[in-house]
């Protein structure tokens, strides 16, 4: 699964930018994508449900100083708007009114409907 959802990012404008903010760091956007797929994952389990969350706090601290440029975590942010589009992350972009700032993420919300046999 992640590598044909690699595919289909890889070929998006998002995903031949965030190609191009890696090619000088010597970073596989490949290799990234699983990663950040991969943490993220891993992250969701410990989330509150109404708690906005970032880019750098859904991979965690230790892959987050990994890359230390800012065109490498650019690109992660652009992995996971992408994992997030395509519903590949039980999360969902909160929308500011103005648009503008760092993206934020929300847990997905989920309507259970609970109903009582007689």
């Amino acid at each position: 699964m992640t590598k044909a959802l690699f595919n289909e990012f890889n070929v998006t404008a998002g995903g031949q930018r965030a190609f191009g903010l890696l090619r000088t760091h010597g970073t596989s956007l490949q290799a990234m994508y699983a990663a950040v797929l991969y943490e993220v994952k891993e992250t969701l389990p410990g989330l509150i449900p109404q708690g906005l969350y970032t880019t750098e706090q859904l991979c965690g601290p230790e892959l987050w100083r990994s890359w230390p440029h800012v065109g490498q975590r650019r690109a992660a942010g652009m992995c996971l708007a992408h994992l997030v589009q395509v519903g590949a992350v039980a999360l969902d972009m909160h929308k500011t009114e103005s648009g503008k700032g760092p993206k934020h993420y929300v847990l997905r919300y989920r309507k259970v409907l609970v109903t009582c046999a007689d």
